[in-house]
């Protein structure tokens, strides 16, 4: 689990803008199928898209590294 840090994330954030290239940054709720897989206590551990098939079955689709499986 990611340590609580002082700065709210601002440093990871700041972090990440040196990897992007050529993007732009996106207004707050115009990505609706964007999730974020967080712990009980609010710390994200994993993203993740929602998607719709023909049926219109929805599923959250994520990398396999994300899920846990229990014994």
């Amino acid at each position: 689990m990611r340590p609580l840090m002082s700065d709210n994330g601002a440093s990871e954030l700041q972090a990440t803008k040196l990897r992007i290239v050529g993007g732009t940054e996106s207004v707050p709720y115009t990505w609706p199928s964007i999730c974020s897989f967080m712990t009980d206590t609010g710390y994200h551990i994993c993203g993740s898209t929602l998607v719709k098939n023909k049926a219109g079955v929805y599923y959250l689709v994520t990398a396999a590294h994300c899920i846990r499986q229990e014994d």
